[in-house]
């Protein structure tokens, strides 16, 4: 019976590993026993860690900052720029013949071509500037640090559990193994002190 020890300890830091994780999301709504009451921790703290996710996020990972310099950069005036390109081209040589066939009749392809250069030339001096609004306009109105507290408060445990545990699941598997190890390791101890002590 004295060398069970070992086994039986393994078995309960496994079983009490195990529990913890559990215990990370079970129960998910709260249970009252007799003088104290259970809930697991993250559905219990589910609006902290929602406000933790959501500083941490806008401080540390975005910022309107980021989101305004990449906006700001100038790859994406090029992109615009090429596609009111390729849309006035389409506008000057299809469409405008069509709704307005007089003054078509009267456009040389050299004229549309000028026409088009103007516009785009036009187009390049305001892009800069509409993004700079677009920015600013982002930065009034939209808050990235409350969007993300809200999706996090509002997300299902449910969901949150089978995430982390896809994520984390050998990690997990890893602590359960580990607190039984650690219970053997404390078992074969127990016994050594025991011989010892007699």
């Amino acid at each position: 019976m004295l060398y069970a020890i070992p086994f039986i300890s393994a078995l309960i830091g496994w079983f009490t590993n195990y529990i913890a994780i559990k215990m990370l999301f079970h129960p998910r709504k709260k249970v009252n026993l007799l003088l104290f009451s259970i809930q697991g921790i993250f559905p219990k703290r589910q609006k902290l860690i929602a406000e933790r996710i959501a500083n941490m996020v806008a401080k540390d990972l975005i910022s309107m900052d980021e989101i305004k310099g990449r906006l700001a950069d100038p790859k994406h005036s090029k992109v615009i720029l090429a596609e009111v390109d390729i849309r006035l081209t389409e506008y000057i040589n299809e469409t405008l013949p069509k709704k307005f066939p007089l003054i078509g009749g009267f456009l040389s392809t050299g004229i549309k071509t000028t026409i088009k250069n103007e516009f785009v030339a036009e187009f390049e001096q305001m892009i800069p500037a509409a993004l700079a609004k677009l920015t600013d306009s982002l930065e009034e109105n939209f808050d990235l640090k409350e969007m993300v507290r809200s999706k996090v408060e509002n997300f299902s445990v449910e969901k949150l559990e089978e995430i982390l545990m896809s994520i984390l699941k050998k990690e997990f598997k890893f602590i359960e193994i580990l607190g039984a190890v650690i219970g053997f390791i404390i078992g074969c101890l127990q016994i050594v002190m025991i011989h010892y002590s007699k």
